[in-house]
């Protein structure tokens, strides 16, 4: 096992000895107070849920009779890949391009396809029309958050 000298100038340089205490009660899986105020943990893991989350989006077709269109798949992709579902036989497969999905989900003659990415701004216009209904009892937490 290291000690906290061992990992002294890595990542964290515990410097008093409540800090080393701290750090070798880490190391050996214990529950520890963390070292840092409430505030700026929920700050940090804030950053870290932002810098790595998917981009949702939905799979549209756009119909070529008419100002007509469905959503025929929900889908999230991270930097190398994406999964994606299907709306109609409710089928989940891996993607690694976006740019597939629009060619499968294209029917010539009938439709084309594209990916529409859903924003915060999407969501709370959703959310403060009421959309309650989905989910019962989300919409009022996820809406005071997003305000």
């Amino acid at each position: 096992m290291n000690s906290p000298d061992a990992l002294a100038g890595t990542r964290f340089n515990p410097e008093t000895a409540e800090e080393r205490a701290a750090l070798e009660a880490l190391m050996q899986n214990q529950f520890i107070a963390p070292l840092f105020d409430r505030k700026q943990y929920q700050r940090a893991v804030e950053d870290m849920i932002a810098a790595t989350a998917p981009l949702v989006y939905a799979v549209v077709q756009d119909s070529l009779e008419g100002p007509d269109a469905r959503i025929a798949a929900w889908g999230m992709d991270w930097l190398n890949h994406g999964v994606v579902v299907d709306l109609e036989d409710q089928t989940c497969f891996l993607t690694r391009n976006t740019d597939r999905l629009t060619a499968m989900y294209t029917v010539k003659g009938r439709c084309t396809a594209r990916i529409v990415a859903l924003s915060v701004d999407m969501m709370v216009n959703a959310l403060s029309k009421g959309v309650e209904h989905l989910a019962p009892g989300w919409h009022s937490n996820v809406f005071d958050k997003l305000r």
